[in-house]
């Protein structure tokens, strides 16, 4: 891009994040859909199983934010409890793929 001559800045406002997912449920089940063919992508972005492109807590993001996260318990807990369970069912996902070749 900065080839082409276009310049490059950062955002200094905050900009939110939403999926439109009603329940827990559905964003779980989601999750659970897209590790039914991760190991397709992975294997052809040649892209580890274990990194921070396919594991959150390994995104320097969470730490360099690390006061926000001490400064709001509850909503961290509640973060990771949700960050946890979608990697749970994305991996639950991801081992039926592989098991049943999708």
């Amino acid at each position: 891009m900065k080839k082409r001559g276009y310049k490059i800045e950062r955002v200094r406002s905050v900009i939110y994040h939403y999926e439109r997912i009603p329940t827990l449920l559905s964003l779980l089940t989601k999750k659970y859909y897209y590790g039914l063919r991760l190991h397709r992508y992975l294997d052809k972005q040649k892209i580890s199983l274990v990194g921070p492109k396919t594991i959150y807590f390994l995104r320097p993001v969470f730490y360099r934010n690390w006061k926000i996260i001490i400064d709001n318990p509850f909503l961290s807990l509640a973060m990771f409890t949700v960050l946890f369970l979608e990697m749970l069912s994305g991996g639950f996902g991801f081992v039926v793929g592989i098991i049943r070749k999708i």
